[in-house]
């Protein structure tokens, strides 16, 4: 099997080659092919032929035929053909229909067939092989699966796909026949390693540690009649995974046949969010034959009343007649509705297509049995295959519709209206039990209005601050409504009293700072849909405390260590678990996150919602609410609506998501995005996010991905957003991961002495606080190994209120603190007893207590660590020391400074240090070692003094420095009387610099301090004179040390210029010279021939290695540079070369001519020079005649001058630049 089908179907290929029977075929004589009426018809086709159907794109591949091989690809329904296209396979032996790279429906078709068909479930798909002369020798068919599968959803830890599968007689398709699939390519860059998971009867494909199974749901006689819903789940994936499955595309896989061999026959694939109609430009339109709708929607308790009948639509293509019918799938006995259309309208703008209205009688319909009702047609169509009969009667797609006569029951609450609130609450809506549609939709209202279907639906419990009433009504699937459910809080009553502020964990500690909002860098977030807090830009590597705060009880606590970037987050995998139970975190609810300095940043967790985007009208529209403290609108400058799909990136929005803002949001370009509050709306917090302009994949892919709502609290004049709270569309609360706790109604949630009662907050009275519901009383006992105290009696005004969702709290008392000090250390836990009605749901039964929901761990620890030991000792040490501190208590930090600042929790430490480098002359390190329960030891102090009693080594490398050895590198000869030496020494020790005298005496020239990288310069302070000199260095180290001297350097001072001389000097010479230059000292002569003066080591200057030649005229300039790189003054000699003098030839006339004008010419030209006119003097007759002319290019000279009979003389004078003259004389005579 090819890549390309593999992609479709994922099974291995084993080939069964079909073409050994198309060879027995073809071997047969003529006689016997033309007994064979029909080529023979394989049903599921056989391996390698692999076609496979999509019925959502009307599309059709067909793989492992022959290359090149004419195949005709046909749908039928009820056994006419309703779509064919005639194509030929690559050489691969691969074609398809309706996608891009192959043909389109109605590829060589007759024109009533040139329609792109609607593949529904039961069409029928023929592959017909063609052999040479173009008969069809072969035909593999398929019959469509029904199979379909919703998007995918993530359920606590789970990830879940539903949908249906059914055969062509409406029966379950073998579950060991199905696969469901969620495609998205960003799974290739994670864990899962490849673009799918997979789910099986048999388990599936997904990464190591995860399961999948794919299971037929139970039957049920009103959801599940026949058993054709399934349901895949999936377990044991991280939440990068399930959050790409939801922004993937779901798919389900169902074949007629499996091999042996494990291999698929007869596939058809189902793609969720796939539309059909033409597949690429070019494609003609489809030809569809469906019932499309109803009005009403439903047969419901509206229509029962109506008076009026329903009414069915539908499209069809070419038809004449439409018997529509309304049938009772759960019961086949009942006779269905029926109606016959034969007036149907054409649609103008596309030729063959219809529309058609059909209305059943009330009475009729009201007499089929209820629930799901199936409206379906058969279309009297002209027979497309042949002339006879005329006309054929082909089905459709049905439409299903729900008939439910029962209204469903007025919503409950689960908040007592008794009461008068003084504290937030939250009401859960819900279907009472034993109603007719437990699954009906609740609609509701905040401000007393009357609900309908336009009004919110209820997703997270209501949050009350506020003497309010709720209103409510349950609309079940076929649009009944329930009454009206009423319910008025009424807030009032005194506050229950705050628990007293925690102790700190030392005394000593100074007190924090309350940042509400948070302050840049740091950056909390909370994310109530999950119970998830994420932490970013904490210094790396502290702990920090996270509280959640309800009533000013903490209901949630954890720790969690930064990592390397300053980031951790809890209830999120690759963070930390909530302790003992896993918040509910509410609107109004405060998170805490607290720093080693103590340190709070604080948010109040926004009440804000969002529903999951929808299409209208061409637009992407997302609705939802957000209410401040008070219920009132939260500023639309403080909201910020997001649409994330990382499929997002593959299109013109460039990443993986789009925003809304008050002020235009986050979209592509020739887009817009706005959000608003509703005005008129009865409710002034609903707002709508609307996003216009965007492309039809982009909405596919909006509506497809995860609905977000951001708010904060504050915006700096730089434009970051301070306290955010993060609505996600979607997503549940309760364990983020493995092993976390669950969300509870009762439970001991924490305690003031946290993470311990130690030797400090043992002095100060235990406060104990919870979580209950409906609770009249709470009672507390703290059991230990040691002992316990009983009776721990909540006071009736510490519980938050009467009924529903509480919080409490309780201090032991003086006595119990007593006892408690007494008690050796030790784990105690604290388990509370509730007193709470019988029946959970009605408050008003009579009540019991009970020991529920988790107990709380408190640890006693009051017993200091030992104080921090040091190694090395403290003392003095000649060289730096590298100190590590450790402690006799393994689980205690050791907190240091170095200074006079004293350690604390805020000041660097850890439970295993890294070495101190201790390198100064004078250091004190300060420690003390704190343990988990915050106790913490003496302070140690370890004073090092570091006193260098080394000398330090000679200096190496010493040199003159480059800059100053201004002869050649290594001659240690320079002109520089004040030079510069470098060399290497002992880092920030002194470099001493001298000369030694003839005495021995050193003379002083000067000093400089060694860099960090051990290298030095420093230059004479004094004058050297000319003349050779011994140079060398000391060092002396930080601490006084003096070290040994250097080597002696032995240099040469040189300041004196040269002087230089040419022989033969300049002149003018019958030949070239061989010219010799000399300086007056050791060292270089260099020269130039252009006249420019000398400059060594630039273009024209040449160095005088020996005698130079001077083959023409030329200037020599010169210099001397001796070996300290002194420069003599520059000489200049200019040398002539007379090597010939001008010629005169080629003169004429000569002898005696009858021409009174004649041209007077001659040749002039000098093999030293270029000569010009003004080298040359003409004479006719003893005369100056300037007239003449001369050409430089080919030395002519001419002059044609008017002269009488008899003989005339002609003078020709020539003279080079150089002085050579030649004078040439001729005569001739005119008769």
């Amino acid at each position: 099997m090819t890549e390309r089908l593999r992609r479709y179907t994922g099974t291995g290929a084993a080939l069964v080659v079909l073409l050994a029977g198309l060879l027995v075929f073809f071997s047969l004589a003529p006689a016997a092919l033309a007994q064979t009426a029909d080529p023979p018809v394989t049903e599921p086709p056989q391996l390698p032929h692999e076609p496979v159907v999509f019925p959502q794109r009307d599309f059709v591949s067909v793989e492992g035929y022959d290359p090149n091989t004419p195949v005709t690809i046909r749908v039928k329904r009820d056994g006419h053909t309703i779509g064919v296209a005639d194509a030929v396979t690559d050489a691969t032996g691969f074609t398809e229909v309706n996608h891009p790279g192959g043909v389109c429906w109605g590829a060589g078709a007759p024109p009533e067939l040139n329609v792109t068909p609607d593949i529904l479930p039961g069409d029928v798909v023929d592959v017909e092989i063609k052999g040479a002369n173009g008969d069809v020798v072969a035909v593999d068919r398929q019959t469509t699966l029904g199979a379909t599968a919703e998007p995918a959803k993530i359920v606590g830890n789970r990830l879940i796909v539903r949908g249906t599968a059914e055969d062509a007689n409406g029966e379950p398709i073998p579950i060991e026949r199905l696969e469901q699939r969620i495609v998205n390519p960003d799974f290739g860059d994670i864990e899962v390693g490849r673009r799918d998971i997979r789910a099986t009867a048999d388990g599936g494909r997904v990464p190591a540690g995860a399961t999948a199974t794919l299971a037929y749901d139970p039957v049920d006689p009103v959801r599940n009649p026949k058993g054709t819903e399934w349901t895949a789940t999936y377990t044991g994936l991280s939440q990068q995974v399930m959050d790409l499955a939801v922004a993937g595309q779901t798919r389900v896989l169902a074949w007629q046949e499996t091999t042996a061999n494990g291999d698929r026959l007869g596939i058809t694939i189902f793609e969720a969010d796939e539309v059909g109609g033409p597949g690429f430009g070019g494609c003609p339109a489809g030809a569809n034959y469906a019932v499309t709708e109803s009005d009403p929607v439903s047969v419901n308790v509206a229509f029962e009343s109506s008076g009026s009948g329903l009414v069915l639509s539908g499209v069809s293509h070419n038809a004449s007649q439409v018997v529509v019918s309304l049938d009772d799938a759960n019961n086949p006995d009942t006779a269905p509705v029926t109606e016959t259309v034969t007036n149907l309208v054409p649609n103008p703008d596309q030729p063959g297509a219809q529309t058609w209205t059909a209305t059943l009688d009330r009475g009729e319909v009201l007499g089929l049995d209820p629930e799901t009702l199936t409206a379906s047609a058969r279309y009297t169509i002209p027979n497309p295959d042949t002339a006879d009969p005329a006309t054929v009667e082909i089905g459709g797609a049905k439409l299903k519709i729900v008939k439910d006569l029962v209204a469903p029951s007025a919503p409950e609450s689960d908040l007592d209206t008794t009461p008068v609130y003084s504290t937030a609450q939250f009401v859960t809506l819900t279907n009472p039990s034993g109603s007719h549609d437990p699954e009906a939709k609740i609609h509701y209202t905040v401000n007393g209005s009357e609900p309908s279907a336009s009004s919110r639906v209820f997703r997270n419990p209501i949050r009350v601050t506020t003497t309010q009433t709720i209103r409510a009504v349950a609309i079940d699937e076929a649009g009944n409504r329930s009454n009206v459910a009423s319910f008025e809080y009424n807030f009032g009553g005194a506050a229950p009293p705050a628990p007293p502020p925690a102790p700190p964990l030392d005394p000593n500690d100074p007190p924090g700072v309350v940042n509400d909002p948070p302050q840049l860098p740091h950056e909390p977030v909370v994310f109530p849909s999950r119970d998830f807090v994420s932490a970013e830009g904490y210094e790396p590597g502290i702990d920090l405390e996270f509280r959640v705060l309800r009533n000013d009880v903490v209901v949630g606590r954890a720790r969690g260590t930064t990592d390397a970037t300053g980031f951790t987050e809890v209830n999120h995998p690759g963070g930390v678990c909530w302790a003992g139970v896993t918040p509910d975190i509410r609107a109004g609810d405060v998170l805490e996150v607290e720093t080693p300095n103590g340190d709070v940043d604080r948010i109040t967790t926004a009440d804000i919602s969002a529903e999951q985007a929808v299409i209208e009208n061409g637009r992407v529209v997302v609705r939802g609410f957000a209410r401040d403290g008070s219920g009132g609108p939260i500023p639309l400058a403080n909201i910020e609506q997001r649409i994330i799909n990382p499929d997002f990136a593959n299109t013109n929005v460039g990443r993986r998501d789009i925003r809304a803002t008050a002020d235009g949001g986050r979209v592509p370009n020739g887009a817009t995005a706005t959000i608003t509050y509703n005005d008129g709306d009865a409710d002034p917090t609903t707002w709508t996010a609307t996003y216009t302009g965007l492309s039809q994949q982009v909405m596919d892919l909006a509506v497809a991905g995860q609905t977000r709502v951001l708010a904060w609290k504050d915006t700096t004049a730089a434009g970051d957003r301070l306290g955010i709270t993060i609505f996600e569309v979607g997503e549940v609360g309760g364990p983020g991961f493995g092993g976390c706790p669950n969300n509870r109604d009762f439970a001991v949630t924490g305690s003031s002495h946290y993470p311990a009662v130690n030797a400090f907050s043992q002095n100060e009275n235990l406060v104990l606080y919870g979580t209950s519901r409906d609770a009249s009383a709470v009672s507390l006992a703290l059991t230990g190994a040691a002992g316990a105290i009983e009776n721990i009696a909540v006071p009736a005004e510490n519980i938050s209120q009467p009924g529903g969702e509480q919080t409490w709290w309780v201090a032991l008392s003086d006595a119990q603190m007593e006892t408690l000090r007494g008690f050796a250390d030790g784990e105690f836990t604290a388990r509370a007893t509730y007193t709470v009605p019988t029946d959970p749901n009605d408050p008003g039964s009579p009540v019991e207590q009970r020991s529920i929901g988790p107990a709380l761990t408190i640890t006693k620890d009051t017993e200091a660590p030992g104080a921090p030991t040091a190694s090395p000792p403290p003392g003095q040490y000649g060289t730096a020391q590298s100190v590590t501190l450790d402690g006799p208590d393994p689980t205690a930090k050791i907190h240091y400074t170095l200074g006079d600042t004293a350690p604390g929790r805020a000041t660097k430490g850890s439970l295993n240090p890294e070495p101190i480098e201790v390198d100064g002359e004078d250091q004190t390190i300060r420690a003390v070692a704190i343990d988990p329960a915050g106790n913490r030891s003496a302070v140690a102090s370890f004073r090092y003094q570091i006193v260098d009693t080394t000398p330090p080594e000679a200096p190496t490398a010493f040199a003159l420095a480059a800059e100053s050895n201004s002869g050649d590198a290594n001659d240690a000869i320079t002109n520089d009387p004040t030079p510069t030496f470098t060399g290497n020494a002992r880092a920030g020790a002194r470099v001493n610099l001298f000369e030694v005298l003839p005495d021995n005496t050193l003379r002083p020239l000067g000093s400089a301090t060694v860099g960090g990288n051990g290298s030095f310069s420093v230059t004479a302070s004094e004058p050297l004179g000319d003349g050779a000199h011994r140079i060398v260095a000391t060092v002396t180290s930080p601490a006084g040390n003096e070290g040994p001297r250097s080597s002696v350097l032995e240099i040469t001072v040189d300041t004196t210029a040269p002087t230089v001389s040419a022989n033969p000097r300049g002149g003018t010479y019958p030949r070239a010279q061989s010219v010799t230059l000399t300086g007056s000292e050791a060292g270089k002569v260099y020269f130039t021939r252009n006249g420019t003066p000398p400059n060594p080591g630039a273009v024209g200057t040449s160095e005088a290695t020996g005698p130079v030649n001077v083959p023409a005229t030329q200037t020599l300039r010169f210099i001397a540079v001796d070996v300290a790189g002194n420069r003599s003054a520059v000489g200049s000699e200019r040398y002539v070369i007379r090597n010939a003098l001008p010629t005169v030839t080629n003169i004429s006339p000569t002898g005696t001519i009858r021409d009174r004008t004649p041209t007077i010419a001659a040749t002039v030209n000098d093999a030293d020079s270029d000569l010009a006119k003004a080298n040359i003097t003409l004479r006719v007759d003893g005369t100056v005649r300037p007239g003449f002319t001369y050409n430089r290019t080919t030395n002519r000279m001419t002059f044609t001058p008017t002269l009488g009979v008899g003989r005339h003389t002609v003078a020709v004078t020539v003279r080079d630049r150089d002085g050579g003259v030649t004078t040439r004389n001729w005569s001739f005579t005119i008769r």
